[in-house]
């Protein structure tokens, strides 16, 4: 406890003395450099006390029922008053389906348009609620002598892929953000792990999700989301966040963005991508660009999900299910690439050694790319020192963030599972102890850097 007191000592220290220098070296230059705020470290029972859920409408018509297009969002917001202009807003693009109420009793869960109702056998009904503290988040992975539940893949599994994936630090993510003044709002897709990402011939406004983030993002604006007032939210000051095919949909805005066909009052100001990158991944020819346009969808098992793939620039076969382009990001880039002095800043993170369901360069090839053009930007790759354990931590872990894990002790416990890629922790990650710290230092000096307009 000593050791990892003064870690934070020293980190509180070094922050203020680099900050001191940089506002001390912008005034002799006589220049105004942003003061990039420190870091809030929230304890881990941290309560998100001020959040609720709302159920957005954005459907053209109510028949048949695949084209209803009414889905439940989350919000939480952070203590206090909102600043001038309102909280910026971290955008979660979610990959399971999530509901209100308590994840214990689906069938008091109220009824959100037209749309499915969870059945009362918790079928891909994740056992956690969406802000629950970390620990409540993978409380039912552990059996009562403290061993690990195995991972659940059907119906009454009370761990599933995702909590095995890092619910944990997305739990913990949640409780940075709003203790360092940034608002989130979780988005259900319309269905399990499916953004409208795929296909690039997509009209502005068209499909399901577009007409639906736009319908949220203008109640939102008029004071109609959730009950909260005008001036609560700041979307123009929204990052995007995506897991997986998340992240390939945080791409696709950015896309939307660089053609200026995001909702009025809209702007992405960062974006966030968890194992995952551009939103021509996974394409198959003539689809597919750069190295991924020689693909195979039929050589050697390329079949989704089939087991690492490894890196796509040295995968062979090259597989287009794993395959995301190296030196490229999204169409409008590559077409006018003196348009990424204004891509958003990003932030990504990925496994380092094996990624299950994703090309193992999906993150760094997308990373790659922005920094050959001078966009600010940063990679956090899952030390393989603490793969074993990633979603939970672990008391010899890397960082203080995985040694104080409340779950950190349950590393040194056996699994009854196999080991390998699918072990205790699933390698195709959604958050990890060494990626928390670093995203909320680097939303604090992208936040920073903003004209004072935003």
């Amino acid at each position: 406890p000593n050791m990892q007191c003064k870690e934070m000592l020293m980190a509180s220290v070094l922050a203020t003395v680099l900050s001191s220098a940089s506002t001390s070296a912008g005034t002799s230059a006589g220049t105004v450099v942003p003061v990039v705020k420190a870091v809030t470290h929230p304890p881990w029972d941290y309560p998100v006390s001020h959040h609720g859920h709302v159920c957005t409408d954005a459907s053209i018509d109510h028949a048949p029922q695949q084209e209803n297009n009414t889905r439940w969002t989350f919000w939480a917001v952070p203590p206090g008053t909102p600043p001038i202009g309102g909280w910026p807003v971290y955008f979660e693009l979610m990959a399971e389906i999530l509901w209100p109420g308590d994840w214990r009793h689906p069938e008091l869960d109220p009824l959100c348009g037209n749309g499915w109702v969870p059945p009362t056998d918790h079928f891909f009904r994740p056992t956690y609620n969406v802000f629950d503290t970390p620990s409540e988040a993978m409380a039912m992975c552990f059996l009562p002598n403290g061993s690990w539940v195995p991972l659940g893949w059907t119906a009454g599994s009370n761990c599933s892929f995702f909590q095995k994936a890092g619910q944990l630090w997305v739990a913990r993510l949640h409780q940075y953000l709003l203790a360092n003044g940034i608002a989130v709002v979780v988005v259900n897709p319309y269905a399990g792990d499916t953004w409208e990402w795929g296909d690039p011939t997509l009209k502005p406004g068209t499909g399901l999700d577009q007409p639906f983030l736009a319908k949220v993002v203008s109640t939102m604006q008029l004071g109609r989301y959730g009950g909260l007032p005008v001036g609560t939210f700041n979307t123009g000051k929204s990052i995007f966040s995506g897991f997986s095919d998340g992240a390939q949909m945080t791409s696709w805005l950015i896309e939307l963005r660089a053609r200026k066909e995001l909702p009025p009052g809209l702007d992405i100001v960062a974006g966030v991508f968890l194992s995952g990158g551009s939103h021509r991944c996974y394409m198959s020819p003539p689809d597919a660009v750069r190295n991924c346009a020689t693909c195979s969808d039929t050589a050697g098992n390329c079949g989704g999900g089939s087991g690492s793939r490894g890196c796509s620039l040295t995968a062979s076969p090259l597989c287009c299910s794993y395959c995301c382009p190296a030196n490229f990001t999204e169409d409008f880039y590559a077409l006018h690439p003196t348009a990424y002095a204004d891509h958003p800043p990003c932030f990504l993170a990925q496994s380092e050694i094996a990624d299950f369901n994703a090309d193992l360069c999906a993150a760094r090839v997308y990373y790659d790319t922005l920094r050959a053009h001078g966009v600010l930007a940063e990679l956090v790759l899952l030390p393989s020192a603490d793969a074993l354990c990633a979603c939970v931590g672990s008391p010899t872990g890397s960082t203080f963030e995985g040694r104080s894990s409340p779950l950190a002790k349950e590393c040194a416990l056996k699994p009854p599972e196999p080991g390998g890629p699918r072990g205790n922790c699933v390698d195709h990650v959604n958050g990890f102890a060494a990626m928390v710290v670093p995203l909320v230092e680097f939303l604090h000096k992208v936040l920073a850097s903003l004209p004072p307009s935003k």
